[in-house]
This record gives structure tokens, C-alpha cells and sequence, in this order.
């Protein structure tokens, strides 16, 4: 047996007492009251159908999104823009999946950190129908190695860690919230005349030139004015669909909108008479044309490849 003297008895009495501290310290650090203090229930947006109109706000600019009906319309100093339904419909339910964070700091001195400051965040605001606020919130940078990203709530300083799944919206371009679809609200069964005409020379040096008109005739199509020539329906349909999904790079936001009297026509008229039309000019700017779409009555930059994709030769839609 081992004999201790009175020096290290009192060695070991403080050495205990020490793990002892340490072990109620931790204890404390690591209770569920602590945990509670750090991680607290968040309401960003309890409903997503009660939002009717978003507004963005950053270094970049400002953009708002409003609801019209059923339809989202993008409002850009002062003037309307068709909004991609399904991305703010996606967005606005990621948003309302965030109901709990983790407080990481209490005052905003730490903001910029986060990238929660003016120069790195995005400010989030939620209004109702009736224009009134619902929420606001900044977004800043993602967590480090996590799912997560940096907000900060209304007018609180402190900032939280919650789920990110909503902020690649926030934090994306914000060109991408427009629809940039050619012929919107289409589909390739309500196209029941179709035009091409026109000719354009490509960066690349190829020709897309096409001067033809075809009409819905039973079960297929046929050549105005050449009814004898076969045609293919299969291929006709086929380049309708890309008609009907081809997008465009962005809206043109320096010009007012104008015909182009130049260039290639791509024309579609419906059942009901109404007329769909892209008129691309053969001019060139940043790699992108310009093209005039009706009934949108506004401009868009457009890439060479959806040209080659929108358009076909009369020979290539032969049977």
C-alpha cells in the first residue's frame, strides 16, 4: 500500500478538485439549457402562399418580384418583366423550410465576417398582398464545410446559422429570375401556321437563310402555295418544340424597345389568330444578337447556338 505524505495529498486533493471543475464546466457548456441558449426556433416565412411580392436588394442593385394572378412578373426600374413561376415558387418553399438556426453572434460588428455586411450581403424582404411586411432578413456568406449560411433577421444584430437550401436563389444572378423563354405560354399544338423568312451569317461564318410558309393541314403540315411538296410532320413538330423552349441570355435594358426591319423572322400564329414573332437582327454585340419579340414588345440578347436551333431549312423538313 502506498503511503502519501501531507504534500501530495494536497497535490492530488487540487488535482481532483481541477477535473472536477473542468467536468461540471463542460457539463454546463454541453446541458441542453446552454445548447437552448445558442439554437432557437426561427420564423422566416410561415406560409409561402401569402407572399405577393419579393424584393432584392444588394451591392448589385435592387429587383423586385410581384405576383400577378397567378402569373410572376419581375419589376426593374419602373418597367415589367415575365418572372421564371417555378424558380420563385421553388424559392419561396425552401425559404419557408427554415425554422430553426444557431446564434453565432450577438452584435454586428461581426457582420462582415459572415458577409453579412452592406457590401457582401442580400437583403430578403416578404410582403403580403396588401403591402404589408411579412419578414426581412439579410443573407450573407455560406458556413464552411456545412449546408448552412449567415442571416441576420429584421432589425436584429445578431447573427444565425440556418439550413441553406434557399440562399442559391438569394445569392444567384439576378438575370436568373427572369423568364427568358422565346414564345412563353405556348405549346407546339396551338401553333397552327408557321413563318420563316429571312437570312442571318453567324460568328461562326454559317448561313442560316429560309424563306417558307407552312400550314396545319389534318394530321400534318403543308407548304403554303406548294401543297405537293411532303414535309415531314415529325420534324416540323420537333422544331416547334424548340420554339416553344428555346430561352434567350438576357433582356436588353439600355434600348427601348424597336422593330428590326433586318435580320431573321421566325413567326407563329395561333388558333385564336394571335401572332407570336421573333425578328433576330444580323448586327452583333458581346457575342449575343438581338432579337424583337412580340407580343413581349421587348428586346433580348440571343446566342448563336438557339438561332441553329430555332431554325430549319424547308429541305430539312422534308418527308
Amino acid at each position: 500500500m502506498i503511503k502519501l505524505n501531507a504534500k501530495n495529498k494536497l497535490g492530488w486533493l487540487i488535482t481532483i478538485n481541477v477535473v472536477l471543475l473542468l467536468l461540471v464546466s463542460l457539463g454546463l457548456l454541453f446541458s441542453p439549457e446552454r445548447r437552448s441558449e445558442r439554437s432557437a426556433a426561427l420564423s422566416v416565412l410561415a406560409d409561402a402562399s401569402l407572399v405577393a411580392s419579393v424584393e432584392l436588394s444588394s451591392a448589385e442593385g435592387k429587383i423586385m418580384l410581384v405576383k400577378n394572378v397567378d402569373t410572376w412578373q419581375v419589376e426593374r426600374e419602373a418597367v415589367v418583366y415575365p418572372a421564371d413561376g417555378n424558380r420563385i415558387k421553388a424559392f419561396l418553399e425552401a425559404l419557408a423550410l427554415v425554422k430553426r438556426g444557431d446564434r453565432v453572434a450577438a452584435k454586428n460588428e461581426s457582420w462582415p465576417q459572415l458577409g453579412l455586411d452592406d457590401a457582401n450581403s442580400v437583403t430578403l424582404s416578404l410582403l403580403d398582398a396588401g403591402g404589408k411586411l411579412i419578414s426581412t432578413m439579410r443573407t450573407g456568406n455560406y458556413a464552411s464545410g456545412t449546408g448552412s449560411v449567415y442571416v441576420a433577421l429584421g432589425e436584429q444584430e445578431a447573427a444565425w446559422r440556418v439550413s441553406g437550401g434557399f440562399a442559391s436563389y438569394v445569392k444567384g444572378a439576378y438575370n436568373l429570375w427572369y423568364d427568358l423563354r422565346i414564345f412563353q405560354g405556348i405549346a407546339p399544338a396551338d401553333i397552327q401556321s408557321l413563318q420563316v423568312q429571312g437570312r442571318i451569317e453567324l460568328a461562326e461564318g454559317n448561313i442560316v437563310s429560309a424563306d417558307y410558309r407552312l400550314q396545319r393541314w389534318q394530321n400534318g403540315w403543308v407548304v403554303q402555295d406548294e401543297p405537293d411538296t411532303a414535309i415531314a410532320a415529325a420534324k416540323v413538330e420537333s422544331m416547334l418544340r424548340a420554339w416553344t423552349s428555346v430561352r434567350a441570355e438576357s433582356f436588353v435594358f439600355d434600348n427601348s424597345a424597336q422593330d428590326l426591319s433586318d435580320g431573321l423572322l421566325l413567326s407563329a400564329t395561333l388558333g385564336d389568330g394571335s401572332v407570336y414573332s421573333m425578328r433576330v437582327s444580323t448586327s452583333m454585340q458581346d457575342d449575343k444578337y438581338t432579337a424583337f419579340v412580340q407580343p413581349l414588345r421587348k428586346q433580348l440578347r440571343m446566342s448563336a447556338w438557339a438561332i441553329r436551333e430555332s431554325v430549319k431549312q424547308l429541305s430539312d423538313l422534308s418527308d
